[in-house]
């Protein structure tokens, strides 16, 4: 299950879109309206894909995945970024539009999210697509 959330998200980042929670259980067969509960354990997968990402200097991939109702990521995301000290300041929406364009920033110059070394910097909007 981690491994295709894993890869959805790299190739959302490399569509420069955005991905709803929501979209995420499908991708591994899980029917957010039915079964709530059970999708929950997606935000447990991304928690460790960002802890896995941040070990190693790189961006929290899943801040391309979002509340289908906000188009932001949920509390989760913003609680964990303090966690692991990469948000140290600033409002949620800053925070997470450099976390994002950092993830989508690496992916566009072919560069795998596990091996982007670079710290996030605030980009221009480059085109990025919202939810869909």
């Amino acid at each position: 299950m981690h491994k295709a959330i894993y890869d959805k998200l790299k190739e959302v980042a490399r569509q420069k879109q955005l991905i709803t929670y929501k979209e995420l259980a499908a991708v591994v067969g899980l029917d957010w309206n039915k079964n709530y509960g059970k999708c929950r354990q997606i935000f447990s997968i991304l928690r460790d894909i960002c802890t896995s990402e941040v070990e190693q200097g790189h961006p929290m991939l899943s801040a391309i995945a979002v509340r289908q109702d906000t188009g932001m990521p949920g509390s989760g995301f913003f609680a964990l970024a303090r966690e692991l000290g990469r948000y140290q300041g600033g409002t949620d929406y800053s925070f997470w539009l450099a976390e994002r364009d950092a993830v989508i920033e690496g992916v566009q110059e072919g560069r795998s999210p596990s091996y982007i070394t670079t710290s996030p910097s605030p980009l221009k909007e480059r085109g990025i697509k919202g939810v869909r």
